[in-house]
Parts: C-alpha cells; sequence; structure tokens
C-alpha cells in the first residue's frame, strides 16, 4: 500500500499569510491613533510657542562643539553684522550674518588646531589705527589679536603668568582662604616656590574699553601631565592633584599697548604680567574653579569706582573692590555657584542687588552692600547660564527669569522671590542656555522668552543725563583713513550700552570741490562750442618747423 506525502511548505506559506494579513490589520489600526498622538503633540507645541520659527541658513565651522556664544558685531566695516565663531577647537572664524558665509576678501577661517578655546571672543583696538580688533583668549591664558582681515597681530600676543605656591603647603593647612591665601601663593616668581598652570573657562569683562578682567583657575591638567609623569610638584604623581587656586586678574590692555608700542625700550619688549594685577581668592586640595564669568559693577550707585563680583565651585561668592580689598561681608557661601551672578537695582534702596543661583537648586537675593540676604527660592535642576531681570507681567517691577536643567522656565518677584502666576512651565527636556528676554511684535503683548597704540584720533565726552538731544563734535584725523566711532552710554551703576559705527575719511572730497567749481567754466564753454562753432579756422596757436614758412 503506498502512501501519499503531502508538502509541509504549503501550511509555512499559509501560516505566513495569515501572520502578515494581522501585521498590516493592527498596523492599520494603530495608525489612526498615532496621528491622533502628533496631532495632539503638535498642538500642544503650538499653543506653547505661536511663533514659527524658519532657518536661514546653517554653516560648519567646526567638528567641534562651542563652549560659548559667539560674538554679533560689524568686524569690517561694510554696515553689516558678522559672526565671530571660536568653537573649542580646530578653527575660528567670521561670518557673514546674512549669508552665513566666510568674510569676503579676508584671510577667514583661521586654523586653531593646538588651542582650544572656552570664551566669547571680544573687540578691543589693541594696534591703535582706529578699528576694533578681534580678541580670542584661549583655555591656557594665551591671548590672540587678530585684526578685521584675519591677520594675527603676533607682537600683542600675551600669556597669563602661573601661580607660584608654595610647595606641600597642605602639610600646614587643610585649605587657604581670602584671608591667608597670600603666605602661601605670590604672582611674581618666588624661590622654591613652583609654578602652577593658569586656565580660563570663561569669557572676561572688557571694562570701560580698557581693563580685561578675567578669572583664572590655577591646578595641573591631566591634558598636560600624565599619571606617572614627575612635574613641578615633584616624583610623587599623587601631590598634582593638591594645588587648585582660583583668582581674578585684571589686564590694562591701553597701558600693555604703549608699553609694546614703546620702540626705545632698551630693556625688551614687555611681558603682560608687568601690566597685569591678580588678587587670589583661595588655594586648595580639591578641585576648584571658576567657571562663569565675573560681574562688574558699582554696587553702591556713587559714580565710583566699580566691584568685581565672582563666584566660584566651592560655593563663594566674592565681592572685590577695584584695589583688590573684600567687600565687608564677604565672601558669602552658598552651594556650588552655577551661572554668572546677575547685579540689578530691584527695589527702591539704595545700591544693587545680586542673584545667585547654586547647584542645589536654589536661587539667593543678596543686598550687594550690605550682604544681607533678602530672600531665597527653590526652583530645582541647576540654572549653568544663571539669570536675567526683566518686568515679564508688566506691572513695573523687575523679575528674575532662569531655567533649569530640568526644562522649567521660572519667573520669580524680584522682591518677594515668589513665584509669578503661570510660571513655572515645562519647555522641554533640559536648558543649559540662557533666556533670551526679547519683543518679536513691538505692537502687542508682553516680552517672549526665547531659550534654546595710540589712536588717531580718541575724543572723550561726558555728557550729563538731561532730556535733551546732544550734539558731540569728534575731531577728525589729519590724514586719510578709516576709523571706528564708538558710543557709550554709563549708567550711576556702572552698567553701559554700546553701539558703533565705522567711518571713513579721505580726501577725495577736495577734488569734488574742484570739479564742481570748473563745472560752470566747463559747460560754458561747451554751449559756445556747440552754438556757435570755432570762430576762426586758426583758432589755436600753430607752430612751423623752418622760419620762412
Amino acid at each position: 500500500m503506498h502512501t501519499i506525502e503531502r508538502p509541509q511548505y504549503g501550511w509555512k506559506i499559509c501560516y505566513a499569510f495569515l501572520l502578515c494579513c494581522l501585521i498590516f490589520k493592527e498596523s492599520a489600526e494603530e495608525d489612526p491613533i498615532a496621528s491622533k498622538q502628533q496631532s495632539k503633540e503638535s498642538d500642544k507645541l503650538k499653543r506653547r510657542c505661536p511663533y514659527s520659527l524658519r532657518k536661514l541658513w546653517q554653516a560648519d565651522v567646526s567638528s567641534f562643539p562651542f563652549a560659548a556664544a559667539p560674538l554679533i558685531a560689524d568686524v569690517n566695516g561694510d554696515s553689516k553684522l558678522d559672526i565671530v565663531a571660536a568653537p573649542f577647537g580646530e578653527t575660528i572664524t567670521v561670518l557673514e550674518g546674512e549669508t552665513g558665509r566666510h568674510l569676503h576678501g579676508s584671510g577667514w577661517p583661521r586654523h586653531n588646531l593646538d588651542k582650544s578655546i572656552h570664551s566669547s571672543p571680544l573687540q578691543f583696538d589693541i594696534d591703535g589705527d582706529g578699528i576694533l580688533d578681534l580678541l580670542f583668549i584661549t583655555s591656557k591664558g594665551e591671548g590672540l589679536f587678530y585684526n578685521k582681515d584675519a591677520y594675527q597681530l603676533q607682537s600683542f600676543t600675551f600669556q597669563l603668568e602661573p601661580a607660584y605656591v608654595k610647595p606641600r603647603w597642605f602639610e600646614s593647612a587643610d585649605k587657604s582662604d581670602h584671608k591667608n591665601v597670600h603666605g602661601y601663593v605670590f604672582q611674581r616668581a618666588t624661590p622654591d616656590f613652583i609654578p602652577v598652570d593658569p586656565h580660563v573657562f570663561d569669557t572676561p569683562v572688557l571694562h570701560e574699553q580698557r581693563y580685561l578682567v578675567i578669572a583664572v583657575s590655577y591646578f595641573y591638567s591631566d591634558d598636560d601631565y600624565s599619571d606617572d609623569q614627575a612635574g613641578p610638584w615633584g616624583n610623587d604623581a599623587e601631590q598634582k592633584d593638591n594645588y587648585y587656586v582660583t583668582a581674578v586678574a585684571i589686564l590694562d590692555l591701553k597701558e600693555m599697548r604703549a608699553g609694546l608700542q614703546d620702540r626705545d625700550r632698551k630693556t625688551g619688549p614687555p611681558a603682560a604680567a608687568d601690566f597685569t594685577r591678580i588678587v587670589f581668592l583661595e588655594l586648595q586640595q580639591t578641585p576648584v574653579v571658576t567657571l562663569f564669568s565675573p560681574t562688574v559693577a558699582d554696587l553702591e550707585a556713587d559714580f565710583g569706582l566699580s566691584e568685581i563680583v565672582i563666584g566660584s565651585s566651592s560655593g563663594n561668592v566674592y565681592v572685590l573692590t577695584w584695589a583688590g580689598q573684600h567687600r565687608l561681608g564677604f565672601p558669602q557661601t552658598f552651594a556650588s555657584v552655577s551661572g554668572r551672578i546677575t547685579a540689578a537695582n530691584i527695589d527702591v534702596s539704595p545700591g544693587l542687588e545680586l542673584i545667585v543661583t547654586d547647584k542645589a537648586g536654589n536661587v539667593t537675593c543678596l543686598n550687594g552692600v550690605t550682604a544681607k540676604r533678602k530672600w531665597s527660592a527653590m526652583v530645582g535642576g541647576t540654572s549653568f547660564a544663571g539669570s536675567r531681570m526683566v518686568d515679564v507681567n508688566l506691572d513695573g517691577q523687575l523679575d528674575v527669569v532662569l531655567a533649569t536643567t530640568e526644562g522649567n522656565v521660572f519667573a520669580l518677584n524680584g522682591v518677594t522671590g515668589s513665584v509669578i502666576p503661570n510660571y513655572p512651565y515645562k519647555a522641554t527636556k533640559g536648558i543649559s542656555g540662557n533666556v533670551l528676554v526679547t519683543k518679536f511684535n513691538l505692537f502687542r503683548g508682553p516680552y517672549d522668552l526665547v531659550y534654546m597704540g595710540s589712536e588717531l584720533v580718541h575724543e572723550e565726552s561726558k555728557i550729563e543725563s538731561i532730556p535733551v538731544i546732544q550734539q558731540v563734535t569728534v575731531q577728525t584725523p589729519d590724514k586719510p583713513g578709516q576709523a571706528q566711532v564708538t558710543v557709550l552710554i554709563f549708567d550711576k551703576h556702572g552698567f553701559s550700552s554700546q553701539d558703533s559705527l565705522h567711518l571713513k575719511f579721505n580726501q577725495l572730497i577736495l577734488l569734488d570741490f574742484q570739479w564742481l567749481v570748473l563745472s560752470p567754466f566747463i559747460a560754458m564753454i561747451i554751449i559756445l562750442l556747440v552754438n556757435h562753432g570755432f570762430p576762426a579756422k586758426d583758432l589755436l596757436p600753430v607752430t612751423f618747423p623752418f622760419k620762412s614758412k
């Protein structure tokens, strides 16, 4: 008896077909649900942000990320804003603001392969030609100047000097604060003291278009020394991590420019240390650095010298006089300070208040004159970028606006520290940048929150604040050239607003005046010749080679 075997692959095809049908049916049932969910999320985003943002252009500058914001300024004097981009490494460049292309007719970009940058670019006329140059501060405290055409001004490059620390200082003290730090740390080279390398992790402040205020951190970086390598600290590699110093350096750029341009010096070019004053803040064994820019303002609002406010990762908030002395009541101690300290006149009391944010999620308001705490609020998360002061609800009172790493945007009442109604709101998963306060529509509504050498001419005029139109006469240079006119407005707190424009001074206008004077006579001669022609054939004198003719 013969048996007939049925093919087994037929059942497999049937099962596969049924499985595909089920999958297609399930996906068909889930598609409307997914589309509804996407629609809900889209509607939620529209309610959250009523503006439609469109990307104008995108330019690839470097494969490294940005550690600080770019500088937006008119670099080449074409009355158009440019973007000075300084990524963490690889290259630095200037882009045209309208197109995103590298600045036309210049040498940008410039390679920066062996140096890293944590700070934003600055502008200062270091060579005295009347045009602002670009200043880049590297992570190791080196200052690089470039002109608008990307030519590096090598003669004005400066380097912050190391701090000289007493060897094995920690055997006599666990830490050294602002009271006794000067017994262990010196600015100049001292016998038997070891040099500790400087580092700059924030953008310096250019005060009064002259003084460069830099927050400096001194330590031995793992990028420069290996774990088993001997160094200035000795042969024991474990001693390398016992030297952490924080300080504030004030560099007089005008004095440095005058010193470097002095060709009659017999001792050679001066060093940047000759024009730098350093105030050491603390010396510790544990890592302590300054990650955020200092705040420079006149806290007492008496039109006097400004104070310097700086916070460190150790949680100390320092207020220094311009002479380098610590203000009474400072330093104040918090958790590790996160974000730049904000100074503003919040209430009717004289002087400025300081807004401090720390990594524990606290926001504290200090009286900048007496150092007393006015209020403290808990927001949760960390605000790496600090805070902004703006009247959010248009009640005539400044409010504190900040964003946290948890994605929340807070608005606090500046007087009481209480949360303003409708705040906080969840913006995204996390915000590490600052809050941009602006107005997209000038005709309606409150503010919108966006998070994401000697010169040729040097004329200074001080104008009192009176409600009339002011006129200032600026002296013009004696020779042709291009200059940049900068208008600075200061208030009693030392806060400034700056605007600049490029002007070209030349002598071509003299030629234009000459043609204007001669033009009536030339026009009269042409009209006479057209109407009457030449009066005679031999109107002009004729010369003959022989006297007989």
